[in-house]
């Protein structure tokens, strides 16, 4: 799986959970779960054994800049 992850992908720290994004982005954690599945859904970012990936940086900070 790390191998067809893409050119940017960037591994983020174990400690990063569902309830650590949520409060970091000062919304609930089924909200957070819901936005990060809808960027899973996009390839823009996935898990392995339970750590995040950003698959594309780029799009990733595209959305952002919206």
């Amino acid at each position: 799986m790390a191998d067809s992850l893409g050119d940017y992908k960037v591994w983020l720290p174990h400690f990063l959970t569902y309830e650590v994004l949520a409060e970091f982005a000062h919304c609930s954690k089924p909200h957070a779960v819901t936005i990060l599945k809808e960027l899973r859904g996009k390839r823009i970012i996935d898990t392995h054994r339970g750590q995040w990936a950003v698959l594309d940086i780029r799009e990733l900070q595209g959305l952002l800049d919206e």
